[in-house]
């Protein structure tokens, strides 16, 4: 292969990489119900400047691999994708701070993906007839990853926050913005308390409600402390466990509380 087919084969990895990363964003996009859909663009930008690190990276995995079999090759370009991917997601999240965190999809999956289809894609490209073994390595390897994440990121349960029967709007209004966040030094917006992920409605026939999602890897001390919190709460009558919702299911309860488009607390 000349020189101008290895760059042509490199320049082609990253298409696919962004092509891939966009992909899969996507499709969780899709199985949350959309929940998020505005943060596509944002992913894309950022996948870009990721999709460029695939031609060097295929052109040296090409050269330090010219005397290896194709199963050698293949996994030292999977083993190359997860380093590459977690490596990709760690500037970001540096460059970006805790924003990182408001991305509805998961990043770090999603370009780790991206590089790993498109790294196993150009050895295939390179040695003709490894197809069907790099489809099973990067099959295997996405699933192993997505069962991986998986059980790193599952939030503890949820917490409902029930006020008193009949309290009005002003009264949910300063649990949600008084006690279970906290205004921006800039005066614009709140912040949730820190461990909290997301706040929704959950009135039932208990009484107005208040549904707190957590992170992942939340601690039980600091899920305490918040439970506390919020029965410090003026006109809070209990605090109940719940499970943890997926981000379409409280996408459409907020739905249902408030209508469909708005973005603000009640």
């Amino acid at each position: 292969m000349n020189r101008g087919s290895k760059a042509m084969t490199a320049i082609l990895g990253s298409a696919i990489l962004f092509a891939a990363s966009v992909a899969t964003a996507i499709v969780f996009l899709w199985l949350r119900d959309w929940f998020g859909a505005g943060d596509l663009t944002a992913f894309m930008f950022w996948t870009a400047p990721a999709a460029a690190i695939v031609i060097p990276a295929s052109l040296l995995l090409r050269r330090v691999s010219l005397q290896w079999s194709s199963y050698t090759v293949l996994g030292l370009a999977a083993l190359v994708a997860l380093l590459l991917g977690w490596t990709w997601t760690a500037i970001v999240a540096a460059v970006l701070g805790p924003w990182i965190g408001a991305f509805s999809v998961p990043v770090l999956y999603c370009w780790t993906v991206g590089f790993l289809v498109a790294l196993v894609g150009v050895v295939v490209f390179w040695r003709k007839g490894t197809w069907p073994t790099g489809a099973f390595i990067t099959i295997a390897v996405a699933f192993a990853l997505f069962f991986m994440l998986r059980s790193l990121s599952t939030p503890p349960p949820d917490l409902i926050v029930y006020l008193k029967a009949g309290a009005t709007q002003s009264e949910v209004d300063e649990v949600w913005n008084g006690v279970l966040s906290r205004a921006d030094s800039s005066g614009v917006g709140y912040w949730h308390l820190d461990g909290i992920q997301s706040l929704s409605r959950a009135d039932g026939v208990e009484g107005p409600g208040i549904r707190i999602g957590f992170r992942a890897r939340l601690s039980r001390a600091r899920r305490s402390e918040i439970r506390g919190v919020a029965l410090s709460g003026p006109n809070v009558r209990n605090v109940v466990d719940a499970p943890a919702l997926g981000a379409g299911q409280m996408r459409a309860n907020f739905r249902l509380q408030h209508g469909a488009g708005s973005a603000t607390p009640p």
